[in-house]
């Protein structure tokens, strides 16, 4: 990957091997910049890959997979109310980043997806339950595009489910847990906001319990190796760095959760049921008050 490591001089990261290891730092990266900047240093290996170009001709993009879980609040009938989470996904064959994804690799990785629900369902509020996940197209623009993604379109692959949560009702749906998706380049991070927590996955203190906060990293670190066991790679899609817009894909390396509960402010309830006004006390007599408009 050619990148500044001080004025003048170029430096190109190897191709990744055909086998790659769980640990190894990889960056799938579109071209054209100096994306980085000196953190080139902590990748073991790079590769370019194709953003959607304007003109015509141009190379197909590089695609992968973003899988998307949906929870459907049983007890409301807004539709804004339903949750979701996502994991990006990439297909890696011999040695390259592979967009033909088939029939096969989406029924895998939406099956490794599907144990990974199930697993965390035991953490989830009891009136949320899965109802399916689905998968879209992702691809760079290039950066001749101020919007760095392309358009998705409609789902590629859908499974449906049933997973009803386990761990408790009785909490407000904003308060959730994030698993902190560790890459390289610490600035990009990802962070997944799950389903809201149940009751009983927080202690006296208003912690998360311990056995919460296992069990979740546990699923997350199942979910990467049943996926690396193919020749799959959980990823996350950046696209800045040092203030510069970059189109790169940097492979998870860690998984931490914490026991810091946290707080997905879309996720409030919509509209309220019920809401009461009082009015205070009016002024005393001879006291002067603001004119109204």
């Amino acid at each position: 990957m050619p990148l500044n490591e001080s004025p003048g001089e170029l430096v190109q990261l190897p191709n990744p091997p055909p086998t790659l290891p769980l640990w190894g730092k990889v960056l799938w990266y579109v071209a054209e910049t100096v994306a980085i900047g000196v953190s080139w240093k902590l990748f073991d290996y790079g590769q370019a890959i194709n953003g959607v170009k304007a003109e015509t001709g141009a190379a197909e993009a590089t695609e992968w997979r973003r899988f998307v879980a949906h929870w459907d609040d049983t007890t409301s009938v807004e539709a804004a109310d339903d949750q979701y989470h996502s994991i990006d996904v990439v297909n890696y064959t011999g040695g390259q980043v592979d967009s033909t994804w088939n029939q096969a690799d989406h029924d895998y990785v939406t099956a490794a997806f599907l144990n990974f629900v199930v697993a965390i369902a035991g953490s989830t509020c009891s009136r949320y339950a899965c109802k399916d996940v689905k998968a879209y197209r992702m691809a760079y623009n290039d950066y001749s595009f101020v919007k760095p993604f392309a358009e998705s379109g409609p789902p590629v692959h859908a499974a449906s489910t049933n997973t009803l949560g386990a761990g408790g009702s009785t909490i407000a749906p904003q308060i959730c847990s994030t698993i902190s998706e560790r890459t390289p380049v610490r600035a990009n991070w990802g962070r997944t906001y799950l389903p809201t927590l149940g009751s009983s996955m927080v202690d006296s203190g208003g912690r998360l319990t311990t056995a919460c906060v296992d069990a979740l990293a546990n699923a997350y670190s199942t979910l990467a190796n049943s996926l690396h066991a193919q020749d799959f790679f959980l990823v996350v899609p950046a696209t800045s760095s040092n203030r510069s817009p970059v189109r790169a894909l940097q492979n998870v390396t860690e998984v931490a959760v914490d026991n810091v509960a946290d707080v997905h402010r879309s996720r409030r309830h919509k509209n309220q049921t019920h809401r009461l006004i009082i009015p205070t006390p009016a002024p005393l007599e001879g006291v002067q008050t603001l004119p109204t408009a």
